[in-house]
């Protein structure tokens, strides 16, 4: 009966991450990860195009781009990671709890619309909440294996697993450093140092070549950025950080304060009563241990974001933290599960699963206002242009965008100054060509995505409007929306 509930939960949940899944237009992050992967496989594996992150996911995408190059088949790939975290969420939970914690996080991990949502997005963080979640729960196995035989090959693929982590995402190192925390706090893991104290010393010298690699390039001047700037943080960044790890960007923004509230009382709740009242369980792994193990993934890495964005420079991106989205699953599936107030429990659960239903038809039904209708836009373009016109945009998504959808426009980008993300070097690979503001046609076509633009390009537009006789001539998609100018140069 488990297995049936838990595929049924996988079947579920695959279908929900495959429903129109080609839909919206790749957006930029999306985009990136193409070019990147359209790189010689060398470049990817030297790091030389990845622009922050390691090449694991890259390289992979590398060789998945032999099936195809349609929206639907470059997705496919990271909504396989993303049906995988199903049974590897339900095998965690049943470790640290039981079968039916295990069961219930596999259903939270099924519907849960930010798992949903990365899911159907060409970018590595279906594949981080994988690995995160495996990494847990090999430590956990191997910590509670009575047999040494079986205790060290657990121990081996703890550190396989955490290796393959590393080098997808740098965030996953704070799984690394959350084991450790927690093995140094518990007697019963602490007295074995010698297994966690080697694996991990294990993972650091393997991962040391990428880690020096970062450290050099941190320090050069990058036009492109090495790490990404991202928003200004606050001490309740963490609280919408918690939010944002269940619903994403797929609530509505009237349901958004209501969504906030149920998450924070059922996480509070779920660990109140774990702490309170389970005082023994099936499972070898003590209450209290599996408590600081979860929240420790989740807390370390917002502490130490927000620390460094408040003294350094803002690098806030609540994405990023998708190695404590497994945590949060399970630790609500936990309060679910062995609810001493099953009344408060379950009401506010069947409240969470309203709000969830809502999102996820507001999101499942309508375009995604992150990923501008480029497609659209590029096809209009294409359709209107005569012989001599030329293909020019302000922004990177909208250049890599036209040399996805219509490369054969021979798209021009017109670079603005301190508002590009594309490193000048990945220019030449990624196939981008330039044009100045002095723009040598008598027609040109102008495409701009308002919602991804700098003061500095807004400014150019403006310019470029006004000497330059831009008329505004369509719009796509909903906000932010894709604008095309048909210029004309003034004789």
């Amino acid at each position: 009966m488990t297995q049936r509930i838990l595929a049924f939960a996988v079947a579920v949940g695959a279908s929900l991450r495959l429903f129109h899944l080609g839909a919206n237009s790749l957006w930029f992050d999306e985009l990136l990860s193409l070019f990147i992967a359209r790189s010689p496989l060398s470049a990817i594996l030297t790091n030389e195009t990845n622009n922050g992150h390691p090449f694991l996911f890259y390289a992979l995408l590398h060789f998945w781009l032999k099936l195809g190059q349609s929206e639907l088949i470059l997705r496919l790939l990271p909504l396989t990671f993303s049906v995988l975290v199903i049974p590897a969420i339900y095998y965690l939970a049943q470790s640290l709890f039981d079968k039916k914690t295990g069961l219930i996080a596999a259903w939270l991990s099924a519907i849960f619309p930010f798992q949903i949502y990365y899911a159907r997005e060409l970018r590595m963080y279906s594949l981080v909440a994988l690995l995160s979640t495996l990494i847990l729960a090999l430590f956990i196995q191997a910590q509670t294996r009575p047999n040494t035989r079986s205790k060290k090959i657990y121990w081996l693929g703890y550190v396989i697993i955490s290796e393959l982590a590393v080098y997808t995402n740098y965030f996953v190192a704070f799984n690394i450093v959350s084991v450790i925390g927690v093995s140094l706090a518990f007697r019963p893991w602490r007295s074995q140092w010698k297994y966690w104290l080697t694996a991990n010393l294990t993972i650091g010298l393997l991962f040391l070549p990428q880690l020096v690699q970062f450290a050099q390039r941190l320090g050069q001047k990058s036009d492109g950025g090495l790490v990404a700037s991202g928003g200004e943080a606050h001490l309740l960044s963490i609280l919408t950080a918690l939010y944002y790890l269940v619903f994403g960007h797929t609530a509505p923004i009237w349901l958004v304060p209501f969504g906030l509230f149920l998450v924070l009382i059922l996480l509070t709740l779920s660990s109140y009563e774990q702490l309170r009242w389970n005082k023994k369980q099936l499972s070898p792994v003590s209450a209290p241990q599996s408590l600081a193990l979860l929240w420790a993934v989740i807390l370390i890495p917002m502490l130490v974001t927000l620390l460094i964005s408040l003294a350094w420079r803002p690098i806030w991106f609540e994405r990023t933290f998708t190695v404590a989205s497994p945590a949060i699953i399970i630790i609500i599936a936990s309060g679910l599960t062995h609810a001493r107030l099953p009344l408060l429990s379950h009401s506010l659960a069947a409240a969470l699963l309203i709000t969830i239903i809502i999102s996820l038809m507001t999101y499942l039904s309508h375009q995604d206002i992150a990923k501008p209708a480029m497609r659209e836009a590029t096809a209009y373009i294409i359709e209107q242009a005569r012989p001599n016109d030329l293909n020019v945009h302000l922004t990177d998504g909208g250049i890599m965008a036209a040399l996805y959808y219509a490369p054969e426009s021979h798209p021009l980008l017109l670079p603005v100054t301190n508002s590009n993300w594309i490193r000048t070097a990945n220019r030449e690979r990624f196939g981008i060509q330039l044009v100045g503001t002095e723009i040598k046609s008598n027609r040109f076509w102008l495409t701009v995505i308002p919602g991804y633009m700098t003061n500095q390009q807004v400014n150019v537009l403006k310019i470029l409007q006004r000497e330059q006789g831009c008329t505004q001539v369509a719009k796509f998609g909903e906000l932010p929306v894709t604008l095309v100018y048909l210029c004309k140069r003034l004789m």
